[in-house]
């Protein structure tokens, strides 16, 4: 961490990162009950569950890497995967307190899509950071 950047932050840079973080399990949370609502309501397979659950949580990292970034305002596809990383982590770790204990291959792609869309959230963030500097 350069001296720049924690200046920048106030010499403390986890609230921003505990900024991204809630950003990604709010997003996350809010899809899921949205997608538990259709789901009740309507005749949608239950073999669905898998990839929608994959789906929201993509779109939960990457909202939450999106946010990261801008906010920090700098290393936005590294932090983007990273928080991808975490997620999958504490997914993991709810799997094994809940007796599931298979690593399977659903699992590593699982791995590959949330630091895919963690990366692209933080790029798009960094972009998006970008555009407004060149505007000011």
């Amino acid at each position: 961490m350069s001296k720049k950047s924690a200046v920048r932050t106030g010499n403390s840079v986890l609230p921003v990162y505990i900024g991204g973080a809630v950003v990604c399990f709010v997003v996350t949370a809010g899809f899921l009950c949205l997608f538990s609502i259709v789901l009740c309501k309507s005749d949608i397979s239950r073999d669905l569950l898998v990839p929608f659950s994959m789906i929201i949580s993509c779109l939960g990292v990457a909202g939450g890497a999106y946010t990261l970034s801008v906010a920090r305002g700098e290393r936005g596809l590294l932090l983007g995967a990273a928080l991808g990383f975490v997620f999958f982590a504490i997914l993991i770790l709810l799997a094994l307190v809940t007796g599931n204990s298979e690593f399977s291959a659903l699992a590593l792609l699982r791995l590959v899509l949330l630091l895919v869309a963690g990366a692209a959230g933080g790029y798009l963030g960094m972009s998006q950071k970008e555009k407004s500097k060149r505007r000011h």
